[in-house]
């Protein structure tokens, strides 16, 4: 468990926008980001459907929903059967907002598409850092 926490802090200091750095600093800096929200869509897939889910994945998200600031389909090293769609939502409002106008979250049938069902986990975030 300590290494998806790891994992996940991570990926949030990587993928959030909206950092400013000091003039010629080479430090990340932190910034505040309350209301911000997170998802992660987790499944194994077999290896003959990973085809199938990139191109999923790609043809999904095309159009995001609003409110949706980014997006990413990652594959575990260790256990290369596990797969993530990790989402970093403006507010934990935009994801309700999507929740409760969509019948069946995109990512939900990206993974299913590769006859994956996936555990969903939601994390509200609370400082982000980027180059």
């Amino acid at each position: 468990m300590p290494s998806v926490i790891i994992s996940l802090v991570t990926t949030v200091w990587l993928l959030c926008p909206g950092v400013t750095f000091g003039v010629g600093s080479k430090e990340p800096s932190a910034v505040d980001t309350v209301g911000m929200a997170m998802t992660v869509l987790e499944a194994h897939v077999a290896q003959p459907n990973w085809l199938k889910l990139s191109q999923v994945y790609a043809e999904k998200t095309k159009n995001l929903p609003p409110g949706l600031i980014q997006t990413f389909l990652v594959q575990s090293r260790t256990d290369n059967t596990l797969w993530r769609i990790i989402s970093v939502w403006e507010s934990r409002a935009a994801l309700e907002d999507m929740r409760r106008t969509t019948e069946t979250p995109g990512g939900v049938l990206i993974f299913r598409a590769a006859g994956a069902e996936p555990k969903l986990s939601v994390y509200s975030v609370n400082q982000q850092a980027r180059h």
